[in-house]
């Protein structure tokens, strides 16, 4: 059976390698390659009539898309690959992070760098790592195409799957961990467009911001977590003007005078100060600070506690040092819930759990009235948007991520479940469209091509000499 399944796969092969038909002429006159010319034709009648099911090319490849999921409880972090619908492919759960957590918590994955970022109070620390994604390849695949062995694999077979087939076809890596902030009692984080990182601190009460170019610096190893320092959103506009040749200003701290300059040694792109935007001690919109969001203007937080006084969920601008941001007032935006946790910011509008049973929706710019858009969760924790009509959220008490369409900020939404972990916590997701999925696909489809390449000269000699 398998030598009558390789000599058609050989004959179908074949096809591709005859030559045009004028060469084809000069051959049927040679005796030699009459019955070369004759198993090549026998070849196009098996394989190339309508009815035939052998194909040389698969079916294109789908970018796939995952979902990260966070268990403080399991103190790991998982992945699920997703189908078309959102539902965890087959229900599986593999594990992305193992070793080096205690409690990890909010996530967040920078597309454009293949970062992920997770907050981890046990380790007081938030850390990073570099996602790559890789086709799930049986240890008969990494042999060859075929069982021939003719070219040696370059991607990784997954050590937990089977003999013969992969459970999953594709798999998430995660390589070069990096802790990004130490001594920090962060418990959420989140990025805006331009590649900042915001975190809240449960320990200050206060909401901080790492720039993008500090945030590649450390993530690159060039600058370490230890060598990161703190400065108030008041210090980090003091020396914007100074840096920007404005005039000499003045600004109090607890080792200096009024009448003694800023020092302006923060300034350059060598700053490894990390942003102090908002705190309770300096603003009354900031209680307890839990979920954080941003946009390329504003920064937004929910109070995990006060919220009824200071603001379910409040906001300021995310660039004190410019011009726009001098001031740096933080205003409450809704006070429908006394406690909010996670949050995400989609387009127009912002969602955000209330840590029970609900998920509630507000928009950026109107009213600020919230709605609740489903009060039918257990305990609602983080949230992850797909950049369209969906947000996922985390209900740590259903142990369960659940899809919510968010087109619309109405009531009563229906929700869907996507994929199930213990005590799950924060969703992030990898998208198909991201740099890291359409790279491994692209490697995969040349990888093949290359295959099939090898494969046709190989059945060339082997016909030949038959």
């Amino acid at each position: 059976m398998a030598s009558g399944m390789m000599t058609r796969v050989i004959g179908l092969l074949m096809c591709l390698a005859q030559p045009n038909l004028a060469a084809k002429a000069k051959l049927a006159d040679q005796p030699p390659m009459a019955q070369f010319e004759s198993k090549i034709d026998k070849a196009e009648e098996v394989f190339l009539s309508p009815s035939t099911k052998w194909t040389l090319s698969p079916a294109p490849v789908l970018p796939p898309t995952f979902m990260i999921m966070t268990s403080p409880v399991e103190r790991k972090i998982s992945y699920v690959q997703l189908d078309a619908n959102y539902q965890a492919i087959k229900g599986i759960v593999k594990p992305l992070v193992e070793g080096g957590l205690n409690t990890p918590k909010g996530s967040v994955y920078d597309a454009a760098r293949s970062r992920l970022f997770v907050a981890d109070p046990g380790l007081s620390a938030i850390l990073a790592w570099r996602i790559e994604v890789f086709p799930c390849l049986t240890p008969a695949q990494k042999a060859g195409a075929w069982g021939f062995g003719a070219f040696a694999d370059p991607f990784k077979t997954d050590s937990n799957e089977g003999p013969t087939a992969c459970d999953l076809e594709w798999s998430l890596v995660a390589k070069d961990p990096v802790v990004v902030v130490s001594n920090v009692g962060a418990e959420w984080v989140n990025m805006d467009y331009e590649g900042a990182l915001y975190y809240s601190d449960v320990s200050t009460k206060s909401v901080f911001k790492i720039n993008s170019r500090l945030l590649v610096n450390i993530v690159h190893g060039e600058v370490k977590a230890k060598d990161v320092t703190k400065r108030s959103a008041e210090e980090a506009e003091a020396i914007s003007a100074i840096s920007a040749g404005g005039a000499d200003m003045e600004v109090g701290t607890a080792d200096k005078t009024k009448s003694e300059p800023m020092e302006a040694d923060l300034t350059a792109p060598f700053d490894t100060s990390i942003v102090e935007l908002y705190s309770s001690s300096s603003s009354t919109s900031v209680s307890e600070p839990a979920g954080v969001a941003a946009d390329n203007v504003q920064v937004y937080w929910a109070n995990s506690a006060g919220g009824l006084k200071a603001g379910s969920v409040a906001t300021g601008t995310s660039h004190p040092e410019s011009a726009e941001g001098s001031g740096i007032k933080a205003a409450k935006l809704t006070t429908i819930t006394d406690k909010a946790f996670g949050m995400i910011t989609t387009q127009n509008a912002l969602i955000f759990s209330d840590g029970a049973s609900g998920v509630y929706g507000v928009k950026k710019f109107g009213s600020g009235k919230a709605l609740p858009l489903n009060k039918g969760f257990i305990g609602a924790r983080g949230l992850t948007w797909d950049g369209a009509g969906t947000v996922f959220v985390a209900d740590e008490g259903a142990s369960t991520v659940y899809a919510i369409a968010c087109g619309n900020i109405a009531e009563n939404m229906p929700i869907f479940p996507v994929a199930s972990l213990n005590d799950v916590f924060s969703p992030a997701l990898v998208k198909a469209s991201d740099p890291v999925v359409k790279a491994a696909v692209a490697a995969r489809n040349s990888a093949h091509g290359s295959a099939m390449s090898i494969l046709a000269v190989a059945a060339v000699l082997f016909v030949a000499t038959q």
